[in-house]
């Protein structure tokens, strides 16, 4: 493909190409919490896996309020991490992938050290983001930080990275 768009489509071949755990960058925590609500149509997971998921999560309480959103992402295939959420929901998401029954997690850029989420590619929904001031271009070095994670070391010889182009590109792409 000449346009890469980091959509349902392009998440759904990553995962059929082996390329998962793919994690799914995200400039803030609503929009992290907003694509794992938008990726519940997609399908990346089959039926052994989502009863594997199901299984998994068994006896969590998830006695939040975010907790039954929280816990139909999951049981779909997708986690979502950032630092507004409960701590044992972080932990869970992190325990998930571990065991390979994540295929997709949505979560900020801040994914910090001590954070063992397993990634074999980093996407990104965007290449800039608010400073505090104004929006920008993603720096090279944030940009070298974020997509360094990508490749799991001892498991992968190579991490990928995926990124989405602006609105306006892949809106003309659909007029063609």
């Amino acid at each position: 493909r000449d346009l890469d768009v980091v959509g349902h489509e392009t998440l759904e071949d990553l995962v059929q190409r082996g390329r998962a755990p793919v994690y799914l960058v995200n400039f803030s925590q609503r929009a992290a919490a907003e694509r794992a609500q938008d990726l519940m149509s997609a399908n990346f997971s089959g039926k052994e896996e989502k009863d594997s998921l199901k299984a998994a999560t068994e006896g969590f309480r998830f006695e939040t309020p975010y907790g039954k959103e929280f816990i139909k992402f999951l049981r779909h295939g997708i986690g979502l991490h950032h630092a507004g959420l409960l701590p044992k929901y972080r932990l869970l998401v992190e325990q998930l992938a571990q065991q390979g029954l994540l295929k997709v997690v949505s979560g900020t850029d801040t994914l910090g050290v001590g954070v063992n989420i397993p990634i074999r590619t980093v996407a990104f929904t965007q290449l800039f983001k608010f400073d505090g001031e104004k929006l920008g271009q993603l720096s090279v070095r944030d940009f070298r930080q974020i997509s360094g994670r990508a490749g799991r070391k001892g498991f992968d010889t190579r991490g990928y990275v995926a990124a989405q182009a602006p609105e306006h590109v892949i809106e003309n792409k659909k007029i063609e």
